[in-house]
C-alpha cells in the first residue's frame, strides 16, 4: 500500500512538474492517478487550457469508453473551449448506455444548448416515442421547458394531435402540457387561454380545476388585491370556503413562515388550520373555549382570588408561541374575531391581554363577580354560626352534609363529624343560567384564608404609605 502511494506520488510530480497548474487542477489530477488511469492516458487529459471540472468529466469520460469507438466525442473532450455541461450531457448518455451515433443526436454545441440536451438525452432514453414525438421535440427554438412539456406528454402517450394544437414557442406552453397531464381537455385549455395569458393565473385556474375548485372558487385567487401561494389552493380544496382562505391568505408570508415554524412543517400547519376551521362554524361559546384554551387552562377557583386573572393572562403572553397560536385563533374563529374586532393577523401584546381580559370578564363574569362574597365569607368563617345565623331560611341537612346559601350563587357546604361540623366546601354558581358550579376546597379555602391575612410590602419592604396614614404611624 506504501509502495502504491509513493508511485501516485511520483506519477504526479513527473505530470505537473514545471506547468502552471492551480489548486483545482492539481485536485483533479491527484483524483485522476487515484483512480487507477494509465500514465499514457494521464497525459492526454492533463493540460493546463482545462479547467478541474473539465479535467474530471475527462476522467469519466475514459471509465465509460473507448477512444477507438468514440472519436467524434473525444475530440469534443480534447477541445478546451467545449462547455463542461455538455460534457456532462455525453457522460450521462455514455452511463445510460447509448452508443456515439445516439449521443450525437442531441451532444451538438453549435446547436443545443446543455439544459437542451439534457431533455434530448432523456427523451432519447425512453423505451418508445413517435417519429412525430421526435421530429416535434427536436427544434433548437423551443426552450428547455417546452422539450420538458413534450417529454412528459409523450411518457403518459398524450396524443401528438393534442399537444401540437398549441403555441409550442409561447411561454405558457409548458403550462398548457402540464394542464393535459392533469386531465383537462384541450378545449378546456384553450378555453383557459380566452381568461389570461399570465403564467400564475394559468396555473391558478389549472392547479384549482384539478382540486374539484368550483368557478367562483376559482375566481378569488384571480383577483388583483389576491396574493396566494399552492398552500392556500389546498387549503380550499379541503374547506371551499372562500372567507376563510381569504383570512389566511391576508396572513403576511414572514408572519406565515413564522407560523410555520412554529408548527414544525407546512403539513402540521395545514392541519392545525383545518382543526381551526371546523371549530369556526361552532357557536361562540364553544369557539369562545377553544380561543382560551391556548391561553392556558385557567384554574376557575381561583378567579374569586383577586390579581389571579391577571397573572394568568401575562403568563399566557409571555411566550412568543403560545402567542402566535393566540392570535391565529382569534383571527380565524369567526364568533371570536367579530366580537373582539380581529380583523388582522397580528401579534400585538396589549391588544391580546385587553382582548383576553374581555374574553374572561364576560365568561366569568357571575363568578368574577362572587369575590367580595368570598372575601366576606373567609373574614367571618372563623364564626360559622354567625354566618348560619344570618342565612337561616336557605339550611338545609341530609346524609351528613349541611348547606346554607349566603346569596343564590354562593352556597356552603358542612360536613358532619361525630361531635362537629366543619366547612368541607364551597360551590359558586356561574354561567348561563347558573349552569356551571365551581367548587372550592376546605383545604383551598384555607390557603385562600391564609393568603387574604398578608400585608402586601411595596418595592421599599415598607407597609404601604396609605396604611401607615390610616393608622397615623
Amino acid at each position: 500500500m506504501k509502495l502504491r502511494k509513493i508511485e501516485e506520488n511520483r506519477m504526479y510530480i513527473d505530470l505537473i512538474h514545471g506547468r502552471k497548474f492551480n489548486k483545482g487542477q492539481r485536485e483533479s489530477i491527484r483524483n485522476a492517478i487515484a483512480s487507477g488511469i494509465n500514465m499514457t492516458v494521464l497525459k492526454q487529459l492533463v493540460s493546463e487550457n482545462y479547467s478541474s471540472q473539465h479535467i474530471d468529466e475527462f476522467v469519466r469520460f475514459f471509465k465509460n469508453a473507448t477512444y477507438k469507438d468514440n472519436k467524434t466525442l473525444y475530440a469534443m473532450f480534447r477541445n478546451p473551449d467545449t462547455e463542461v455541461a455538455v460534457l456532462n450531457e455525453i457522460n450521462k448518455g455514455l452511463e445510460d448506455g447509448m452508443d456515439e451515433l445516439h449521443i450525437l443526436l442531441y451532444a451538438q454545441p453549435e446547436v443545443y444548448k446543455a439544459d437542451q440536451m439534457e431533455e434530448l438525452r432523456l427523451f432519447l432514453k425512453q423505451d418508445s416515442y413517435t417519429d412525430e414525438y421526435y421530429g416535434y421535440i427536436f427544434d433548437r427554438e423551443k426552450p428547455a421547458e417546452s422539450m420538458k412539456a413534450i417529454r412528459s406528454a409523450c411518457m403518459m402517450e398524450i396524443p401528438f394531435e393534442e399537444i401540437s394544437s398549441f403555441d409550442c414557442y409561447s411561454k405558457l406552453y409548458p403550462a398548457m402540457i402540464h394542464a393535459l397531464t392533469e386531465g383537462i381537455l384541450p378545449k378546456e385549455v384553450h378555453m383557459i387561454l380566452e381568461v389570461t395569458d399570465e403564467p400564475d393565473q394559468f396555473n391558478t385556474i389549472v392547479k384549482g380545476i384539478s382540486l374539484g375548485l368550483d368557478d367562483e372558487e376559482i375566481k378569488t385567487f384571480l383577483t388583483p388585491d389576491m396574493k396566494h401561494l399552492e398552500f392556500h389552493l389546498d387549503l380550499m380544496g379541503e374547506v371551499h370556503d372562500t372567507g376563510f382562505v381569504k383570512k389566511v391568505a391576508n396572513i403576511s408570508e414572514l408572519d406565515r413562515r413564522e407560523l410555520v415554524e412554529g408548527f414544525e412543517s407546512e403539513k402540521n400547519f395545514e392541519d392545525y388550520l383545518l382543526h381551526l376551521y371546523g371549530f369556526s362554524k361552532m357557536d361562540k361559546d364553544e369557539q369562545i373555549d377553544v380561543f382560551l384554551s391556548e391561553a392556558g387552562k385557567i384554574k376557575e377557583s381561583r378567579l374569586l382570588e383577586s390579581g389571579y386573572l391577571e397573572s394568568y393572562i401575562d403568563d399566557a403572553l409571555r411566550d412568543e408561541k403560545r402567542l402566535r397560536k393566540l392570535a391565529l385563533n382569534g383571527y380565524l374563529l369567526e364568533a371570536v374575531s367579530e366580537a373582539y374586532h380581529i380583523d388582522q393577523f397580528h401579534l400585538d401584546r396589549v391588544s391580546f391581554h385587553r382582548i383576553l381580559e374581555d374574553v374572561c370578564m364576560e365568561k366569568y363574569a357571575t363568578l368574577i363577580s362572587q369575590r367580595e362574597t368570598m372575601t366576606y365569607f373567609l373574614n367571618h368563617s372563623f364564626n360559622i354560626l354567625e354566618l348560619m345565623n344570618e342565612n337561616l331560611q336557605t339550611i338545609t341537612k341530609g346524609d351528613g352534609i349541611l348547606t346554607f346559601d349566603i346569596n343564590e350563587n354562593f352556597k356552603v357546604f358542612l360536613k358532619e363529624y361525630k361531635d362537629f361540623y366543619d366547612i368541607e366546601k364551597v360551590a359558586v354558581m356561574y354561567g348561563k343560567d347558573n349552569g356551571q358550579i365551581c367548587e372550592v376546597s376546605a383545604s383551598q379555602l384555607e390557603k385562600m384564608a391564609k393568603e387574604s391575612r398578608k400585608i402586601r410590602l411595596d418595592r421599599d419592604a415598607e407597609i404601604s404609605n396609605r396604611l401607615k396614614e390610616g393608622r397615623g404611624i
